[in-house]
């Protein structure tokens, strides 16, 4: 026996796994039997509606689904009502699917003239399309926004086949940012957790390569003949470093062999040969020095200052004067005593 479009609506919550105000698209063809709507109150987020071939006759106490874009209505026995569809303020919808059911006049379309934003609308195979002259352009004077009836243009282009796959994706796109948004809220806390055990993954993979890794704490990677050339060449690379450091302790022996012992000796006095000897070399430096100090004095010549020169001669003339003064003081002194 059919499933009734409650338990139609029931089991496809059950199969997206989401609550029914979260759903976005309901294919529902041939799945159930419903002469009338009922149970799509609770669908507020409903953007695509396909109900074909369930046995529709009425669109009584149809639901308002503020954001739904599409609804397909195909092989039913519609015949009117169409009024509930504005009842229900369809606001946004865009494509409406009325093919091969029972509209019979052109008058049983006239309620879709509420729809403003209706631009493609599917007639074909009802009665009215044999009994009503000219019923496209009709419909396209009817609806001031139409653009397409049975996807032919007021001009009779067909439809481009891209619009209506851009329409598909539109829908499949709000379908996904939704579902995103819902598992991103879902999902915030698991990847919290998820970030707090990576991090003591890593915590302890890095305490386990500090422990078992090669030279300088890189982990081994690899196996079997792979590991052992590594082994290999960290054993070469170890006798390599342990060469450098015996030659560099050899040096050291042989710079400390090498460098005088003073101790004691040195100590009370007893300066080694070695050192004794460059005592003299140091004094008879300074000697030398010296002299060579006194002869470029000496060499020095007597007028090679002018000024030094006047100078020295005026020392000499000052002296004689005073001794000249002394010694006529000296005359007045004795004279003064007889």
């Amino acid at each position: 026996m059919p499933l009734s479009l409650p338990q139609a609506l029931e089991a496809e919550v059950k199969r997206q796994g989401v609550p029914a105000d979260q759903i976005q698209k309901l294919e529902l063809d041939q799945k159930c039997r419903a002469a009338a709507i009922q149970g799509l109150e609770r669908f507020t987020n409903l953007v695509t509606l396909s109900l074909g071939s369930v046995n529709l006759t009425s669109l009584t106490n149809f639901p308002q689904l503020p954001k739904l874009q599409n609804l397909l209505l195909s092989d039913n026995k519609i015949a009117g009502g169409l009024e509930a569809l504005t009842a229900a303020k369809l606001d946004q919808l865009t494509e409406l699917d009325l093919s091969n059911n029972k509209f019979a006049s052109l008058p049983s379309f006239k309620p879709l003239a509420g729809l403003r934003s209706l631009k493609a609308l599917h007639v074909e195979a009802n009665p009215a399309d044999k009994t009503v002259k000219d019923l496209r352009q009709s419909l396209f004077k009817m609806m001031v926004a139409l653009q397409y009836v049975d996807n032919v243009d007021p001009f009779g282009k067909e439809r481009p086949a891209f619009e209506e796959e851009d329409d598909a994706e539109d829908v499949s796109e709000e379908e996904e940012v939704d579902a995103d948004d819902d598992d991103g809220e879902d999902a915030e806390g698991e990847d919290v957790d998820d970030d707090e055990d990576d991090a003591g993954d890593e915590g302890e993979t890095f305490e386990e390569e500090g422990e078992g890794g090669g030279a300088g704490g890189v982990p081994q990677q690899g196996g079997g003949f792979g590991d052992e050339e590594d082994d290999e060449d960290d054993d070469e690379e170890d006798g390599e470093e342990d060469e450098e450091v015996d030659e560099f302790e050899e040096e050291d022996d042989e710079d400390e062999e090498e460098e005088p012992t003073l101790g004691t000796a040195y100590l009370v006095g007893a300066i080694p040969p070695d050192v004794e000897d460059d005592e003299e070399e140091y004094e008879d430096e300074e000697d030398a020095a010296s002299e060579d100090f006194d002869e470029e004095e000496d060499e020095e010549p007597v007028g090679g200052s002018v000024a030094a020169a006047l100078q020295s001669m005026k020392r000499k003339r000052d002296e004689e004067d005073n001794e000249e003064e002394e010694d006529e003081e000296e005359e007045e002194y004795d004279d003064e005593d007889e």
